[in-house]
């Protein structure tokens, strides 16, 4: 009985961190998505699936804390803890997602890592490439000065120097990726650069190419482990919910053969 105890107050103490987490981060994404103007620069679909990650983080809290709440009350008159069994259902599928989706960030990072040396010998690298310039391209045609003020914002210039990789590339996104070097920033010169290239980077500047990776690199580090640390204390979680279920059944039973009437002799 003492470790259920222990694991009860474990779980009050996860359910309350995971709600705040939640919290946070429906009103980060929220706020990025209504007051950041450079988001048009990439897929919603990653906002979209973080807003409904936080909501469902918020969702899966509540119960565990509910569930807690409830235990004594369900045990003293003999009901069943529906919100303590939703956890336990929902918190297994949680961690195993947020451990697959660790996995998964930290994975990509051996394409970004690649895409960096210009190692196009794997097909993802390639995949990766051409969804960056896509990306890019739809954002510049919409909005030409808003291309241009991200690469002032990031201290880079255009693109990237498109003769280096054009023979990996379809013609199409070798032609949005010249597109792009064709609207320079203030950080770009538009003489003594490569043949055919319309701009490149000033003097100890860098193409804007070479800085999205090394961020995507970065935020895609702290993801991964973060979503690992949190997927292994939420299968915890899933661990002691069962247990105290289990104690849950056992002392239900107890009490049940402890009101069943007695043979008289």
């Amino acid at each position: 009985m003492i470790f259920s105890h222990v694991a009860k107050r474990l779980l009050n103490a996860w359910n309350f961190l995971v709600l705040v987490l939640g919290c946070a981060v429906l009103i980060t994404t929220v706020y990025i998505i209504t007051c950041q103007s450079d988001t048009h620069a990439v897929p919603n679909l990653g906002y979209i699936a973080s807003i409904v990650c936080g909501a469902l983080l918020v969702l899966l809290a509540g119960l565990g804390l509910y569930g807690l709440r409830q235990h004594r009350h369900c045990i003293s008159t003999g009901q069943r803890n529906f919100a303590l069994g939703s956890y336990v259902l929902l918190g297994f599928a949680a961690g195993a997602v947020l451990v697959l989706a660790g996995a998964v960030a930290l994975t990509f990072n051996t394409i970004i890592a690649k895409s960096k040396q210009n190692d196009f010998s794997d097909n993802r690298v390639e995949f990766l490439e051409e969804a960056m310039i896509q990306n890019l391209y739809d954002y510049s045609v919409a909005d030409p000065n808003g291309w241009k003020n991200m690469q002032n914002s990031w201290f880079c210039c255009g693109y990237y120097n498109t003769t280096t990789i054009d023979d990996f590339l379809d013609l199409e996104y070798t032609a949005d990726a010249q597109a792009l070097n064709a609207l320079p920033g203030i950080y770009c010169k538009t003489t003594n650069c490569t043949s055919g290239l319309p701009a490149c980077p000033n003097a100890n500047q860098v193409w804007c190419r070479e800085v999205f990776l090394k961020n995507a690199s970065t935020n895609n580090v702290y993801i991964g482990w973060i979503s690992l640390a949190a997927g292994v204390a939420q299968l915890f979680g899933f661990i002691c919910s069962v247990y105290i279920l289990m104690c849950d059944i056992r002392m239900l039973e107890r009490k049940s053969t402890n009101l069943l009437p007695t043979d008289k002799a």
